[in-house]
């Protein structure tokens, strides 16, 4: 066999390889799709009865009357500022994050315990976020604050932020890194690095 079919047997496993998992929540979290306004659960995600006990038939299953109400102040404004909900469920202290679609709202449930505070450090900071990003007035500046501000809030080692041509070749053009690795930023590649599905996501 030889090395270019090799690499084209390479390229195309590559190709076939799943990013993402549609249907599918991070273990950590539970997702519910409740109707609104009874706020009956009409989907909720496999390890569902793992948080609540048992898979919930509505909200009023799981919160207690004052968190409820807390709730539904929070749904009657901009989700976007009660944006992480702190909850208690069965005893366990939860992250409670809001959005609407397609006509339904979706509940993400996230413990309070380590790594998982990253997701609520996300919501507490994306106010000042925005701003310096909204202050930009280039885009070098625009992608040099989002790869600096995603670096803080992640932890990664590294992030970057890539540019693409019409045909899908790239270019870092920002870049957010520790000190002691090997900067990345100002490299070319071509499309052929970038499988097609993930040029789709």
């Amino acid at each position: 066999m030889t090395a270019g079919r090799v690499d084209d047997e390479a390229l195309a496993r590559c190709a076939d390889e799943p990013i993402a998992v549609p249907g599918a929540v991070q273990p950590h979290g539970v997702l519910l799709g409740v109707r609104e306004p009874d706020l009956g659960v009409v989907v909720a995600s496999a390890n569902a009865a793992e948080l609540f006990g048992r898979t919930p038939a509505g909200l009023a299953d799981v919160l207690d009357d004052e968190a409820l109400a807390t709730l539904r102040t929070g749904l009657a404004g901009d989700l976007a500022e009660v944006n992480p909900l702190r909850m208690t469920v069965a005893g366990t202290e939860v992250d409670l994050v809001l959005h609407r679609a397609d006509g339904l709202l979706i509940t993400e449930w996230e413990p309070v315990a380590g790594a998982e505070q990253a997701g609520a450090a996300w919501h507490r900071r994306l106010p000042g976020v925005l701003q310096r990003l909204a202050a930009s007035t280039t885009l070098e500046q625009l992608s040099a604050t989002l790869a600096r501000d995603v670096r803080t809030v992640t932890g990664f080692d590294r992030v970057m932020v890539y540019r693409f041509d019409p045909e899908w070749n790239g270019e870092v053009i920002a870049e957010a890194r520790r000190d002691d690795l090997e900067p990345f930023l100002g490299l070319r590649f071509p499309a052929s690095d970038i499988p097609a599905q993930a040029r789709e996501l």
